[in-house]
């Protein structure tokens, strides 16, 4: 009998039986969305698939990217099969197509590729992979189709690569991080002696003999990293004979894997030669580094087999570094392009050749001409064994051919200034001694003219206006640099306001002219005509250098030089200085115009505008006054020179007072014999003297002269004497009035220029000189220092 079952356990089933409906449920969504999961992969992979009848070749289905990669619809693609889709394309027909399916029934996947044809009936290459599977109760197969259009490319591209490498000369080879080989060329195959399967099984340790698998394996990250690498080794052949090799390595990746792709270049002839040159390299050593040339030989490929020092301070790196490289390791195409073209014009022309070309060094970044000769060198058969290369310095040659043509202006400059001196210095001799005279008999009637009297204030107009003309005819002779040199204690501020106003005319109205003098500065001793040459030639350099309008500043001061500030500045002597300073405005200087500037025939103006040897004269005036002199300038900033000479400390000054001052005139009583060719002179030189207490013995001539010596009784203390004369010079005078009376002292006059008197001998140190024209009171002090000053012994050791 069954029992009824109750109603809490038919409520129980029910909930069981609802719980198993939701679950149901559940399962069947979860089916539907595997389902369309299943379809969304099937669209999205992206190589095209085909699902088709395993008999009849119907496509059954396809994915989007099929569509895409054939061009067809899905419409259209559904009503073809496989056949039509590869018609007319060899080798895939329908005997392949079954063929494949065959071998894809199997149940492995059947991978091979084929040539497939798109809706435009364009050709490319793809790869299929063929899977036979059950769909909707019947067999079908899956084809993954890849296009493979690329990859082929690349392959044909590899093919045509390895072609051209199997007509190469040097030997290939390609091989993997682990030192197996990849691939081998004819050349290493018919080099090394193996056929090409039995050398593709080995490894480069196989084949070199001193590269082992650890010092290859160290090896391949220094070639990743720097992409190529050259090296020498050895490598052994199937018959055990070693050769020298050069290998030129390079990194690289095909097809995502890395390669090592190495070219051997078989050296036994250039090691041979290197041989050759070592056995004999004692005394080519020697007559390589004796020979002030660059010398180098290289082999008919390019490659260095030796070089001198001179050359290797060129490429800068030693003979080692550079022997077995080519130009092009050490300088720029071009350049290395150009060396090659110069060997290979060297061997055609079968002899020497020579060319010039500007080269860089690469030790010291100097850049120079080089004359080049190419020699082609040859072996006892007539065989080239290499070029030989010869090559000197000829810049300074081609500068100074350069310099040559600058100097002949120069010269002529020169020479027009040297003619414009000689004038300046005839001129000035005459206008000088018309000077003396007017001076002379102005001074002399001032003495006899009551202080009252107008005539007086016209007789110091007069003299006023001679000693102006005198301070004209020195600046002149400034000017052409022929100024008498006579050292003289003179005050720097009262010289230099005396030249503003001149200054000013010579550097033009556009450019201002600031004297800023120095308070209480101290007196130096220097001739005041080199003053004038200082002031001259720096304020016209700094009118040359100021475009359009400017400022050119004059300054004096005092300067104090210690132990420890000459101790860092070269030729600097510790003392007192006095300093003046010429600055200006200009566009300035840079380091190498500073290094030259004070060079003879050095300048930066045009030709035709400056000899270059202003400013070497005012360093030579500077350092003839036992002072220093500095230069700070840059580019756009301007110029300024600084002067320093010694402060003067003595306790008499050596100047002469002017009329003004209360002073008296040295009188004497002595007997003073005096020769002057100039007539005027003569007169005005007598009356002066002899205004002043002194016997006087005068002479138009040096024979004159001569015989008023010899027939004279008493003694002569002093002869004055001109420098230039007819008959005979001043000097010889001297020297013939001295062998009558020794005792005499003697004082020179002239106005002539500083070069005729330097000819004549009477400027030597230690000579009693003054300068035409003179006053009655400088002749006067010029007498008394003469006669005052005697010392015996000065006579005996100065040569007349």
């Amino acid at each position: 009998m069954i029992r009824k079952p109750t109603y809490e356990e038919l409520e129980c089933r029910i909930r069981e039986l609802e719980n198993a409906e939701s679950e149901t449920r559940k399962i069947l969504n979860m089916h539907d969305k595997l389902k369309l999961n299943y379809r969304d992969i099937f669209e999205a992979i992206n190589d095209a698939i085909f699902i088709h009848d395993a008999q009849s070749g119907r496509i059954l289905d396809v994915n989007q990217r099929t569509l895409e990669m054939y061009g067809y619809s899905k419409e259209e693609i559904i009503q073809l099969d496989v056949e039509a889709l590869s018609q007319g394309i060899s080798p895939y027909g329908k005997a392949e197509a079954k063929n494949n399916i065959q071998k894809a029934a199997k149940g492995e996947p059947h991978l091979f590729e084929w040539r497939a044809k798109r809706k435009n009936d364009d050709l490319f290459w793809v790869e299929v992979n063929l899977k036979i599977v059950p769909f909707e109760g019947q067999k079908c197969v899956i084809a993954i189709v890849r296009d493979i259009s690329a990859r082929k490319k690349t392959e044909e591209a590899l093919r045509l690569t390895q072609y051209t490498i199997d007509k190469t000369v040097d030997q290939a080879f390609w091989m993997t991080a682990d030192s197996q080989l990849f691939y081998v060329n004819d050349a290493a195959c018919k080099t090394l002696g193996y056929p090409r399967e039995e050398l593709l099984k080995l490894s480069i340790p196989d084949i070199d003999p001193f590269v082992s698998s650890d010092v290859f394996a160290r090896f391949w990250p220094k070639l990743k990293k720097n992409g190529s690498d050259t090296l020498e080794t050895f490598h052994r052949t199937k018959n055990g004979h070693i050769y020298p090799v050069e290998i030129r390595a390079n990194y690289v990746v095909f097809d995502g894997k890395e390669y090592n792709c190495a070219f051997a270049t078989d050296i036994t002839e250039r090691k041979r030669m290197e041989q050759s040159l070592k056995d004999s390299e004692g005394f080519l050593r020697a007559l390589l580094q004796t020979i002030p040339f660059l010398i180098w030989l290289k082999d008919p490929n390019g490659a260095f087999l030796a070089c001198n020092e001179m050359f290797e301070r060129f490429i800068g790196a030693k003979e080692e570094n550079i022997v077995g490289k080519t130009d092009y390791d050490f300088v720029e195409k071009d350049l290395a392009d150009f060396f090659r073209e110069q060997d290979r014009k060297a061997v055609a022309a079968g002899k020497p050749t020579s060319n010039e070309e500007w080269v860089t060094f690469a030790a010291s970044g100097q850049l120079v001409l080089l004359e080049t000769m190419k020699t082609p060198m040859l072996d006892d058969q007539g065989n080239l064994v290499g070029v030989l290369g010869i090559a000197h310095d000829i810049t300074e040659r081609k500068k100074a051919e350069e310099e040559k043509v600058k100097l002949k202006g120069q010269l002529q400059q020169a020479q027009k200034m040297e003619a414009v001196g000689r004038l300046a210095g005839g001129v000035a001799h005459d206008f000088n001694n018309m000077l003396s005279v007017i001076i002379g008999y102005g001074e002399l009637a001032l003495e006899r003219t009551d202080h009252t009297e107008q005539l007086r204030t016209e007789l110091q107009e007069i003299m006023e206006a001679a000693y102006r003309s005198a301070d004209i005819t020195r600046q002149l002779l400034a000017f052409a640099r022929k100024q008498t040199i006579s050292p003289k204690v003179l005050d720097i501020n009262k010289t230099v306001e005396s030249l503003t106003k001149m200054l000013q005319r010579l550097i033009g109205e556009d450019i201002e002219l600031a004297w800023m003098p120095g308070e209480a500065v101290g007196m130096t001793k220097i001739d005041p005509g080199q003053v004038d040459q200082i002031l001259v030639n720096l304020c016209l350099n700094a009118r040359d250098a100021i475009k359009d309008v400017g400022r050119i500043i004059i300054e004096t001061g005092n300067v104090n030089f210690d132990e420890n500030y000459c101790s860092h500045h070269f030729r600097f002597i510790p003392g007192e200085y006095i300093l003046l300073a010429i600055s200006d405005n200009g566009y300035g200087m840079d380091a190498e115009t500073l290094d030259n500037i004070f060079d003879p025939f050095f300048t930066t103006k045009e030709a035709g505008k400056g000899t270059g040897l202003g400013l070497a004269m005012v360093y030579g005036i500077v350092n003839q006054n036992n002072g220093f002199i500095n230069v700070c300038s840059e580019l756009g900033q301007g110029s300024s020179f600084k002067i320093y000479l010694p402060r003067h400390r003595a306790g008499a000054p050596d100047f002469l007072p002017s009329e003004g001052n209360d002073f008296r005139v040295p009188c004497g009583c002595e007997t003073i014999l005096l020769a002057e060719d100039e007539l005027a002179i003569l007169k005005m030189a007598v009356t002066m003297l002899e205004s002043l207490g002194y016997a006087v013995l005068a002479a138009r001539t040096p024979g004159e002269a001569i015989r008023l010596a010899e027939e004279h009784d008493g003694a002569i203390d002093l002869l004055l004497t001109d420098v230039v004369m007819p008959e005979m010079n001043g000097r010889l005078l001297v020297k013939k009035i001295l062998a009558i009376h020794p005792d005499l002292e003697y004082l020179f006059m002239s106005g002539y220029t500083a070069n005729v008197i330097a000819h004549h001998g009477v400027l030597d140190e230690g000579v009693n000189f003054i300068q035409k024209p003179f006053s009655k009171n400088e002749l006067g002090a010029k007498v008394r220092e003469a006669l005052d000053g005697r010392i015996p012994s000065r006579r005996k050791s100065q040569s007349i």
